[in-house]
Parts: C-alpha cells; sequence; structure tokens
C-alpha cells in the first residue's frame, strides 16, 4: 500500500493558521440549507467574480469577464466547498459551527453585503465548533484535525515542503517533499 502523512512546511503544525480566528466562508453551506436558504449557484457565482474580480467582471460574459481558468476555480469553490465540509463532519474530523462575530448577530454578513449580485448576503461564515458547542478558532481547527489524523496513526511531518507533484494521467501519484 501507499504511505500516508501529511506534510507541514513550517517548523510548527497548523503554522499561520494555528494563530487566526479560523473562519472560512463556504456558500451553499449545511446550516444555510438546513435554514432553507437558496444559496443558488448562479448568484453565488456573480457575487464571488465581482467580488474576486471586480476589474474584469462583465455580468453579460459566459464567464462574467474572468478568464475560464479562473472562473473554473470559483466554480470549484461553490460546487467542492460545501461537499468538503460536510464530508469533515460526516468522518468527525471537524465540529463546524456558524462564525458569529462578538459585535454581530446570528448570521454574520458578508464583507460586501450589499452588493446586488449578492443573494445570500448573511450567513455563510463558518468556524470550528469546540466540544461543549461554541466557537473556536485556529488552535481548535488544527487540533481536531491533528486528533483525527493521530487516532488513525496517520504521521504529520513538520518541516517538509512539497517541491514536486508525480501525476499519472492527469492524477497525483506522489509528492517530492
Amino acid at each position: 500500500g501507499a504511505e500516508v502523512a501529511v506534510l507541514e512546511k513550517g517548523p510548527v503544525l497548523g503554522g499561520t493558521t494555528a494563530k487566526s480566528g479560523a473562519v472560512f466562508w463556504i456558500p451553499n453551506h449545511f446550516l444555510l440549507r438546513e435554514k432553507g436558504v437558496v444559496d443558488a449557484k448562479a448568484d453565488a457565482l456573480r457575487y464571488m467574480c465581482r467580488y474576486s474580480y471586480s476589474e474584469y467582471y462583465d455580468p453579460s460574459s459566459p464567464t462574467l469577464g474572468l478568464d475560464p481558468a479562473a472562473y473554473a476555480r470559483i466554480e470549484a469553490f461553490y460546487d467542492n466547498g460545501h461537499v468538503m465540509v460536510d464530508e469533515l463532519r460526516r468522518i468527525g474530523a471537524l465540529g463546524v459551527t456558524q462564525f458569529n462575530a462578538a459585535f454581530g448577530g446570528d448570521d454574520p454578513l458578508d464583507y460586501q453585503s450589499h452588493m446586488p449580485e449578492n443573494k445570500t448576503p448573511a450567513g455563510r461564515p463558518l468556524c470550528p465548533q469546540k466540544a461543549d458547542g461554541s466557537q473556536g478558532g485556529g488552535p481548535e481547527l488544527i487540533q481536531q484535525l491533528a486528533a483525527f489524523l493521530e487516532a488513525r496513526k496517520v504521521p504529520v511531518l513538520t518541516d517538509h515542503r512539497v517541491t514536486r507533484l508525480h501525476t499519472a494521467n492527469g492524477a497525483v501519484i506522489g509528492v517530492a517533499a
């Protein structure tokens, strides 16, 4: 079988993520769906493209003014971001909850909640959930993911920077570090 390990470029597990607030912005996630909020793909793509690439944004273009590769990345984020969050929750690797800023209400607003393209202006930010149900930050995120890996005896190697991907038939089959 293939050897499996997690490689961490820095000398400390989690790097700067361990120091962060660990808020992740995910369209169409499970809590929105549970609340009956429709975070439609076409609307979310318009918002993400305008917000991320305002200098190129063109609502009349099939790729909203972006080059095809950039548009494909944003589309992949919409299609897969919530799937990854659901999978991390399903396998018990990460508890996830709604991020609620200390100064905000139940559903935090997006930075550009006023943009007409933003049809879901609140509720997309998520964060790690502690065992007591409260919000966690970067240390909690790294602790949960590390505990998941440790329970499965997956080594985490610090000071290991990936320098090259080995591919076959378009799939990554290994790395050089």
